[in-house]
């Protein structure tokens, strides 16, 4: 389940928000072929770019389709990206997108303030800092539809009235976008939002990340690995599974006596399929794979065709053999990989491993004992 889409008319647009999503903790997707968007893909936010002043379809069909597609991969949230100005068809692509998402009796919020860009809402109109004209946003925005200017901590108890369902959110600093983003995440009712993209950072999901774990999958059964694993579990609590946090172990060899010399081509057959389905599992559940550590040689192959990546850019060694690369295609593109062989390392060079994909997490992946 994606639990955001973003419906953008072109890609600055998109990619404005996409960057927002992402300064809050989201890892956005940008798409902007029906293709690139298939059943099995459902990151946890979607940007797309609708391209809806080059498409015959004109803006109200091509928001229904993108919106239509969104809501049959299970997205739980909508937002139109206006621009700051309102310029472009906004109210035909906000009704392109409630009619794709079957959402016509949601609420809708317009959060149109971006205070660094110099864009603030005071009283329902739009401007920018130092000038004198003025857009009025529910017009532009809702047609004549009934609508309701209010200041953020207005919104919950005007909404509870029910004699509108359209709202302008005014603000003028930063502080009323966080404010804004809490009153929509208290709402209990569908509600579909759009903006020119600032407020997203503080976007009621990306509030409530989910967990984040690093994967370790283990099948090169070798004394060396059997070291590694006993000193990874004296380093690290290791977690249950993907949606406690922390880091999560898949491996097959504990159960076998360590072999140098041959290799079972079925611990690595067990190990990638497990991990592709532990993996598709997790994005589903919103838990967020900050990386992936795979030990054996067969085994990184397997996994990587198994999470369907078409290519891996290398990003350098995190130690010596051990090489660090970043997965490009498919629903899991983005995600880093570090593999090792092996007999490659020292007893400690698996827990290293896990530490350095931990590194830039802004948490060391660490559960309470």
């Amino acid at each position: 389940m994606s639990e955001i889409g973003v419906l953008a008319d072109d890609l600055t647009g998109a990619l404005g928000s996409a960057a927002r999503l992402s300064r809050g903790g989201l890892e956005p997707v940008v798409v902007w072929r029906p293709e690139d968007l298939p059943d099995a893909f459902r990151p946890r936010a979607v940007v797309v770019d609708m391209r809806t002043r080059d498409s015959a379809a004109g803006p109200r069909a091509t928001a229904a389709a993108w919106a239509q597609r969104l809501r049959e991969r299970g997205c739980a949230r909508y937002e139109q990206r206006i621009d700051s100005t309102l310029r472009g068809a906004p109210a035909e692509e906000l009704a392109g997108l409630l009619e794709g998402a079957r959402l016509a009796d949601a609420v809708v919020i317009a959060v149109p303030t971006w205070p660094d860009a110099g864009r603030v809402c005071v009283g329902g109109r739009q401007r920018a800092r130092g000038t004198t004209r003025e857009i009025y946003v529910a017009p532009a925005l809702f047609g004549a539809a009934p609508a309701e200017v209010v200041p953020p901590h207005a919104l919950a108890e005007r909404v509870r009235a029910g004699a509108v369902r359209r709202f302008v959110i005014d603000g003028e600093r930063d502080e009323d976008l966080r404010a804004a983003a809490e009153a929509v995440g208290g709402l209990a009712e569908p509600v579909v939002t759009a903006s020119p993209g600032a407020w997203l950072q503080y976007h009621p999901v990306a509030a409530e990340p989910g967990a984040a774990f690093v994967l370790v999958v283990l099948s090169s059964n070798t004394a060396l690995n059997h070291r590694q694993l006993d000193a990874l579990r004296d380093a690290r609590p290791i977690a249950e599974s993907p949606g406690e946090g922390g880091t999560v172990l898949l491996e097959t060899i504990s159960r076998s006596q360590p072999d140098d010399e041959h290799r079972d081509p079925r611990h690595a057959d067990e190990a990638a399929t497990a991990a592709a389905a532990l993996l598709a599992d997790a994005q589903e559940r919103g838990a967020r794979c900050r990386g992936v550590v795979a030990s054996g040689g067969h085994l990184a192959s397997l996994l990587v065709d198994a999470l369907g990546a078409e290519r891996l850019s290398v990003t350098g060694e995190v130690a010596p053999l051990c090489a660090r690369g970043t997965i490009a295609g498919g629903s899991w593109s983005g995600l880093p990989v570090v593999t090792k062989g092996g007999l490659v390392g020292e007893d400690d060079t698996l827990a290293a491993l896990v530490d350095d994909l931990w590194k830039e997490t802004g948490w060391d992946g660490r559960r309470s004992r």
